[in-house]
């Protein structure tokens, strides 16, 4: 599970020069943008798909954001979202009925599956067949769950006792009406989802199942080559919908040129930055810090922003299996009070640890609660009691790497005598997870859209397997997240977060580890108008200027 899924951007304006005991100089223009230009980056993950309803990773995410687009996009705050394909909509019957507004002039990119390879016009019927793919129930799509009980109709199409999703209907060529089960608080932010965007089914249907590898959609950028593990080339869409303040077409940018480096580590990402490899570079807190007050690095770059921490790592327990600790929630608290969560501080000064004592981040949170404390006597003599049922199914720890908490939490197992044994799956580490069921896995996690919601539905019955992982049902945290859903007042739905924490405080289907910390996002000099949207960069206004051939073309 690594879901690893603003319009508005933000243009450097020069200041004012003071001129002497004269007076004051006119103020100074802000810089005309340059069309065309080579935009370069350097990625450690490939991405595997840039099918936007199959989509999990989160390098997948980013390239696609760039290709796709929905009704709705998230904005900066976690309570903004804009319109996108959408120019506009209307709420009625308290929330349960939407009805979309498309813009005029969207076409999806030019593909040889349009006649004549021109891409044509968007209309509602698209966005109707993305929803019915959505919906698919041979596809099994990992994140159905986001629509899954919201819309009328969309569950019985899904299991194949209708032939069309009664609540989603085309008005007309442009409007689309969605009524839902229910007014659900956070219908627009998912709808902003990654899973949302908009396909076209001509490509769909002439590529098949590797429509994936030759994406049609309506943003910024179209695909022009890909080469798995090495380079994805995107150019310009030259029919894209929107303009500058000026009236100018976007984007800027002729190409963008992403490159794949298995041993990209962020030292590694860091030196092709300073070399001009990169035009961008991701830097957590401590690094970013050590890179600012280096006098030797001023002037290299400019700070875009921070991303927004909203990453969560934890280790889940698979409670589907016949083992002592899927059958008993105290035997798991006593794996929690054994582990010191304080010494991956210790262990790794250099990286700036926020250690997540809730589920979901605390800006999201009214109150939260303490996690489970640091208690080894407690634990052993829990484990005491359980000594031979852990004998007749021991402990697996599941990770893609040899990490720190898995390898400290044995060291924290192993004082109490308790044995565990860790398993190390680089590849297809996903799917060992869901196939082979360890008793502990390390998982991250960045939600599909800014809302508690989406983070609770780790945990939530209905969600599907890739997604509830732990494979964790309580009708309890069931019926409370479903209250939260349709909870339109902000305290109500506080309080209702507030019991699914303390939900799975109690029973304790997982062991949070740390909670993202601040990545600062920072850009080459003569690099302008990056924004950022959600957890990536939005480089739909991004230009540059001419400088050491930052402008050349890529190469073939």
């Amino acid at each position: 599970m690594w879901k690893l899924k603003y319009a508005l951007v933000s243009v450097w304006i020069a200041a004012a020069l003071l001129a002497g005991c004269a007076g004051r100089r006119p103020r100074e223009t802000a810089p005309v943008p340059r069309a065309g230009g080579a935009f370069k980056l350097v990625y450690q993950n490939s991405p595997e798909t840039l099918d936007p309803q199959a989509i999990i990773l989160l390098a997948d995410w980013e390239v696609a954001s760039l290709v796709y687009e929905g009704l709705t996009a998230q904005g900066a705050a976690p309570d903004r979202v804009q319109p996108l394909l959408a120019e506009s909509w209307e709420e009625s019957d308290r929330g349960r009925r939407w009805v979309f507004t498309l813009r005029q002039n969207v076409y999806f990119h030019d593909d040889p599956c349009f006649p004549g390879g021109r891409g044509r016009k968007v209309t509602a019927g698209d966005v109707l067949y993305t929803f019915r793919r959505i919906a698919d129930p041979k596809a099994e799509w990992a994140n159905w769950y986001l629509f899954a009980g919201k819309i009328e109709g969309l569950d019985d199409f899904h299991a194949g006792r209708a032939p069309a999703i009664g609540g989603l209907r085309a008005l007309d060529e442009r409007r689309v009406e969605f009524r839902l089960t229910r007014p659900y608080a956070a219908f627009l932010k998912v709808l902003a989802s990654q899973t949302a965007c908009i396909v076209p089914r001509e490509a769909v249907e002439r590529y098949g199942a590797d429509f994936g590898k030759h994406p049609a959609g309506t943003g910024p950028f179209r695909l022009a080559a890909w080469n798995p593990f090495e380079r994805i080339l995107l150019v310009r869409n030259g029919r894209y919908w929107r303009t500058d303040s000026r009236g100018a077409r976007l984007p800027y940018l002729d190409s963008i040129d992403i490159r794949f480096r298995a041993d990209a580590t962020e030292s590694v990402l860091l030196n092709a930055f300073l070399k001009g490899e990169t035009h961008l570079f991701a830097a957590h807190q401590n690094l970013y810090e050590t890179i600012r007050d280096d006098p030797r690095h001023a002037g290299k770059f400019r700070r875009v922003g921070a991303l927004p921490e909203m990453s969560l790592r934890f280790l889940g327990f698979s409670l589907d299996t016949p083992t002592a600790l899927a059958r008993h929630p105290e035997l798991r608290r006593a794996v929690a009070l054994a582990f010191d969560r304080a010494e991956l501080r210790k262990q790794a000064p250099q990286v700036r640890i926020t250690l997540a004592d809730t589920l979901v981040p605390r800006p999201f949170l009214a109150r939260g609660r303490s996690w489970h404390p640091h208690q080894p006597q407690a634990a052993a003599a829990i484990f005491d009691g359980f000594r031979k049922d852990l004998a007749a199914s021991p402990i697996t720890l599941g990770s893609n790497f040899q990490s720190l908490d898995v390898a400290l939490l044995r060291q924290h197992l192993a004082r109490l005598a308790v044995k565990a044994t860790v398993q190390i799956r680089p590849a297809r580490y996903f799917q060992y997870i869901v196939s082979q069921r360890p008793s502990i896995f390390r998982v991250s996690f960045t939600p599909s859209f800014f809302d508690p919601e989406d983070y609770y539905c780790l945990f939530y019955s209905k969600s599907s397997p890739d997604v509830n992982l732990t494979r964790y049902r309580s009708e309890e945290f069931d019926r409370t997240l479903e209250a939260a859903m349709v909870q339109r007042n902000p305290a109500g739905r506080s309080a209702l977060f507030d019991r699914l924490e303390e939900i799975l405080y109690r029973d304790v289907p997982a062991i949070y580890l740390n909670h993202g910390t601040p990545i600062h996002l920072i850009a080459a000099p003569y690099l302008h108008g990056v924004a950022l949207r959600f957890v990536y960069p939005d480089l739909t206004e991004a230009w540059l200027a001419e400088k050491d051939g930052a402008r050349t073309q890529p190469e073939n």
